[in-house]
């Protein structure tokens, strides 16, 4: 893997609806929101941003003879007057931010 940051970024949205709206694909990726009436849907909660370079070598897999790798990762959520949102690896926080509950 080439060295400097390895910044990612996720973006966190809620539903008002009962059964939330679901994604064109499971990749969730945002590009399938914008111009969409699934983006009416949903509102903004919070971006969520880490340097995946702070994980270990053990989180990292080579796939597809080393074209890409996998990062192995969890998300936290803590409920209370805010909800948390930590990225954590082996218990270890690498990124957290909070969301206010609309």
């Amino acid at each position: 893997m080439k060295p400097g940051p390895l910044p990612y970024k996720n973006t966190l949205f809620t539903s008002d609806d009962d059964i939330p709206p679901k994604y064109k694909t499971d990749s969730g990726i945002l590009f399938f929101f914008f111009g969409s009436s699934l983006f009416t849907q949903v509102h903004f909660l919070a971006d969520i941003t880490v340097n995946l370079r702070h994980l270990p070598h053990s989180a990292w897999k080579k796939c597809n003879n080393g074209q890409y790798y996998q990062a192995t990762y969890q998300l936290g959520l803590i409920f209370g007057p805010e909800l948390t949102l930590k990225v954590m690896y082996e218990g270890k926080v690498l990124g957290a931010a909070n969301a206010l509950y609309s």
